[in-house]
Parts: structure tokens; sequence; C-alpha cells
């Protein structure tokens, strides 16, 4: 008789989880001109980072998907990064 104990892999990737603090979450925005504000208020707020990512938008509440344009009119000089639901 073998007897196996039932293993379970749990981890994190601690420089993730801390460069995730600098995302900007963007699910509580219901239009275009909310989402831009939100990453101009990331952009203004934490100017020495060399990017900005945005997480969790959801094209369903905003009317269609953000795009280049609406990200490049706000003037940023750094790239913008954005990811959804």
């Amino acid at each position: 008789m073998v007897i196996t104990y039932p293993t379970t892999d749990s981890h994190i990737h601690v420089g993730s989880l801390g460069e995730s603090q600098h995302y900007v979450n963007l699910s509580e925005c219901e239009t275009i001109d909310q989402l831009k504000g939100k990453v101009k208020e990331a952009h203004l707020k934490e100017e020495t980072l060399p990017f900005i990512v945005g997480f969790n938008w959801d094209q369903e509440k905003l009317g269609r998907f953000p795009c280049a344009e609406d990200l490049e009119s706000l003037g940023i000089e750094k790239p913008v990064s954005s990811f959804p639901v």
C-alpha cells in the first residue's frame, strides 16, 4: 500500500505585488473621459514612474474600447498600457 499526501503549490510573486501597487484601477470608470481622468491623475501623482499601467476597465460600461487616440490626447510622454476585466 502506498499513501500519498496531496500537495498544493501556493506562492506569490513579491516583486509583482509591489509593482501592482502603482497600477491604476479603472473598474469604477463608466465613461472614456473618466478613464482618461484616472490615467492623468495617476501620471500627476506618480510622475517619476517610467510608465503607467491601468487595469480592470470594462468596455460594456465604457460604451466602447478605449483606443490609443484617447490616451495620446492626454499629452503624457510615457508609455501607457491597460488591461480589461
